[in-house]
């Protein structure tokens, strides 16, 4: 148990827990944020294998055979398996594909086949569903601690410019509850913005800047979708309009946001666990 500098009585749920039958440890990490913990769950897990969920999954009884299975069948440095959205309340039924598929995680899933999975793929990682070999997660540097958030995709990024095969693995399957304020416009509309914030914050990784021209474009194309969001609220179609109100979060994310700094920082709660098997 990763203890991220956390203000609540984490340190006293571990206490309790080390009654139990499995053991468990307790570290504290003092600096905040998402990939600090994550991070230094690997470098404390004791075996090969790490395992990474989030705290609002329920996971598959079978996953575990299903990892296994795959590692002695292909042998990759990576496993990730596909993310089934669990809906606290039924999405509104004006809720298009477009709307719902960023929360839904639906690029996860890859068919009913397993096998390893090309590279134009295989950077995909569900940050909440994928195993990895611990030396492999530690020679390809782990997640990057400066990103606001995405680091999930910019670890899978460099596992494949690494030259590290990844594998998909239809049993490997979790249940990701979405709750009411995930699917809310403020929650939506966050989540894009964010996402204009990582694909900023890869292009400052890789030395990249926007070019005047092409902040130019993205600023007509801002205005664009802000009208068209105007023209399709006036004819009620809603889904139509928080589609082009969700592509000028994310534009305004891509051109402003500051994509660099931690998600996680002041008194926040944050407990991760790696799971080493």
């Amino acid at each position: 148990m990763i203890d991220n500098n956390s203000t609540d009585h984490t340190a006293a749920v571990v206490r309790d827990s080390k009654q139990g039958p499995l053991p468990v440890r307790w570290i504290l990490e003092m600096n905040q944020g998402v990939s600090h913990a994550r991070n230094r769950g690997a470098s404390e897990a004791a075996f090969e294998h790490l395992i990474y969920f989030d705290d609002d999954e329920l996971v598959d009884t079978s996953w575990l055979e299903a990892y296994a299975a795959l590692q002695a069948a292909h042998h990759p440095d990576c496993v990730v398996g596909p993310v089934e959205p669990l809906f606290e309340q039924v999405p509104p039924k004006w809720m298009t594909s477009a709307i719902l598929n960023p929360v839904t995680s639906s690029y996860s899933w890859k068919g009913p086949r397993e096998g390893l999975l090309p590279h134009t793929r295989a950077h995909e990682i569900p940050g909440g569903n994928f195993g990895v070999l611990r030396s492999v997660f530690i020679e390809v540097g782990g997640f990057h601690p400066g990103m606001l958030e995405g680091e999930d995709f910019e670890f899978g990024v460099r596992l494949v410019l690494s030259g590290k095969s990844v594998a998909y693995a239809p049993g490997c399957r979790i249940r990701h509850r979405i709750d009411r304020q995930k699917l809310s416009v403020v929650g939506l509309c966050a989540r894009s913005k964010g996402w204009g914030a990582t694909q900023r914050a890869l292009m400052q990784l890789r030395g990249e800047r926007l070019s005047a021209i092409a902040q130019l474009r993205l600023l007509l194309r801002l205005a664009r979708f802000f009208l068209r969001d105007i023209g399709y609220r006036l004819q009620n179609k809603e889904g139509h309009a928080l589609e082009c109100k969700l592509e000028t979060k994310r534009i305004s994310g891509l051109l402003f946001a500051k994509a660099s700094r931690h998600r996680n920082t002041g008194a926040n709660h944050e407990r991760e666990h790696a799971t080493g098997i």
